[in-house]
């Protein structure tokens, strides 16, 4: 549960289907691990606070089986694992919602913010065999191959270029420092054509 949102209130004609927001948790659990620091090539545990919005964010859906929620919006303080959960969430999506050709985009202000998210959704895949030998990382380009046609590209607001776009999910990091909603919005308005994006705001409380 989330604490102060009641996800049944609203929920109309959708439903939430435990054993996918388990299998989301599970993939994180399982597959994804720590890149840095002590930690670093341990599993990946959620706190209890992140595995209620990746179960309730992946576990809703709409009568057409779609995803009930297509925008998240999360505040959280300094040193929870902010940029450790983006990188699993990047791979999660990239993995596991069967979207063949999905373009996964990360938003930063700055390079060296998009470089860090790169390198935990990166380092992820590394640190684990079976799914490093399905990937091409590209790090001039901060992106990654995944199978089924799926890309991934960490952008900052300075990107050369900020269209051509079809998006799938767009995670943008750190919200409050983007210096204009220029490479946002063209992110958001480029999902108007998939099935069921969705876009994850992330930035400090």
């Amino acid at each position: 549960l989330i604490p102060g949102y009641d996800p049944v209130a609203t929920a109309g004609d959708c439903t939430f289907e435990p054993r996918v927001a388990e299998a989301a948790i599970r993939f994180v659990h399982e597959q994804m691990t720590h890149v840095e620091g002590e930690l670093a090539r341990q599993p990946f545990i959620l706190q209890p606070w992140q595995q209620a919005i990746v179960g309730c964010v992946f576990g809703w859906k709409q009568p057409n089986e779609t995803r009930r929620y297509r925008e998240v919006f999360q505040y959280v303080p300094r040193k929870n694992g902010k940029t450790t959960l983006l990188g699993a969430l990047i791979n999660l999506v990239a993995f596991c919602d069967n979207e063949i050709g999905a373009q996964i985009y990360s938003a930063a202000s700055e390079r060296e913010q998009a470089a860090l998210v790169y390198r935990q959704t990166k380092g992820m895949i590394l640190n684990n065999p079976e799914l490093s030998r399905k990937c091409k990382p590209y790090v001039t380009f901060k992106s990654i191959e995944y199978p089924n046609g799926v890309t991934y590209k960490a952008l900052s607001a300075d990107a050369e270029s900020k269209h051509g776009f079809n998006s799938h999910f767009v995670v943008v990091d750190e919200l409050h420092a983007q210096p204009d909603r220029e490479l946002v919005d063209v992110l958001v308005t480029s999902t108007g054509s998939r099935k069921q994006p969705l876009i994850w705001y992330i930035t400090t409380a």
